[in-house]
């Protein structure tokens, strides 16, 4: 293990994601007025190569890497894979475990999201002696009675995901130790992910989530505070002083997961279910003191949503309205 050097704190873009990869790298640099001991991490971005230096200058604390494609070895060939979206960071992770064969910790967070709080924690996760992997799960009401049965008439592939991982976890925020991913790896007769990727990409309707789902079966659950994100699966059944005590939750979150379809950045036609647990708020403090580097298109976005949102929620905290769409 490179101890050494301070834990690494990754994450990986294309062209697409850029404005939220800023936005996000303002939340970590302002989290540290409040919270020092966020400064434990090393700041990484992966790119692919049509993404621009130039963006980040504001940000000379992360270190740029760029994707371009890694060998993969098969039957005794050797073939360079070029994979884009949810399964850039499976070409990272390969890379780090070039990097570092004896073994690394790091951890990765996608770029919708911001970092809202402390943070330094997620260097430290109390894994067992078995375990390679930390997150949060993806069914942030299951073990609430009477929920739980809920989610297995309410997710359409349920049955794919428990048959993935009976513990399924979301993949936007992990502590990752490569030296137990790639022992476990090599169960499976694989010595990288982008080849048991390939291997298992019919299996893998999210990606990357669903390869590391089937991996890591005995992951650290980790506390939500590090992946808040709103409830997506079955917000149909959840009465709306839930719904607004689980906006509350995110608000308060050190990480918030800005996840699914709902972003802060998409203007949204009405105030719904999905919509109203979401404290775009929050995003608009890390979004202000540099939106003359992001896109119009993505300050309009949340201004406007900030708009929607604001007279239905107050309507809602003063009893005026008992139900929502």
């Amino acid at each position: 293990m490179a101890d050494e050097m301070k834990p690494i704190l990754f994450s990986c873009i294309n062209q697409n994601a850029v404005d939220q990869a800023l936005v996000w790298l303002q939340s970590y640099k302002m989290s540290l007025d409040k919270f020092p001991q966020n400064s434990v991490y090393q700041l990484e971005l992966w790119c692919t190569p049509d993404v621009e230096t130039d963006v980040f200058k504001h940000f000379p604390e992360v270190k740029l890497r760029y994707l371009t494609g890694i060998p993969v070895h098969s039957n005794g060939m050797t073939a360079t894979v070029h994979m884009e979206g949810m399964v850039l960071r499976l070409q990272a992770l390969d890379i780090y475990h070039q990097l570092f064969p004896e073994g690394i910790q790091l951890v990765y967070m996608d770029t919708d999201l911001v970092v809202n709080g402390d943070i330094s924690g997620l260097s430290k996760p109390p894994m067992g002696p078995d375990q390679w992997l930390a997150a949060c799960s993806d069914f942030s009401h299951l073990g609430e009675n009477p929920f739980d049965s809920a989610y297995a008439e309410l997710i359409g592939d349920w049955d794919r995901r428990m048959s993935i991982n009976k513990r399924y976890f979301n993949s936007g925020v992990m502590v990752i130790r490569t030296a137990g991913l790639y022992k476990e790896l090599s169960r499976y007769r694989h010595d990288s992910l982008c080849s048991f990727y390939d291997t298992y990409k019919e299996m893998c309707y999210f990606p990357d989530q669903d390869a590391l789902n089937k991996l890591a079966q005995n992951y650290l659950e980790m506390p939500r505070i590090y992946n808040a994100f709103p409830e997506y699966h079955i917000h149909s059944v959840l009465p709306i002083d839930l719904l607004i005590q689980h906006r509350k939750r995110l608000a308060g979150a050190s990480v918030i997961h800005f996840l699914g379809m709902a972003k802060p950045w998409r203007k949204a036609r009405m105030v719904n279910r999905i919509s109203i647990q979401l404290p775009y708020e929050v995003y608009w403090k890390y979004v202000s003191p540099i939106a003359s580097h992001l896109s119009p298109e993505l300050v309009e976005g949340v201004r406007h949503n900030i708009a929607v949102n604001r007279i239905i929620i107050e309507q809602v905290y003063q009893k005026h309205l008992a139900e929502i769409v």
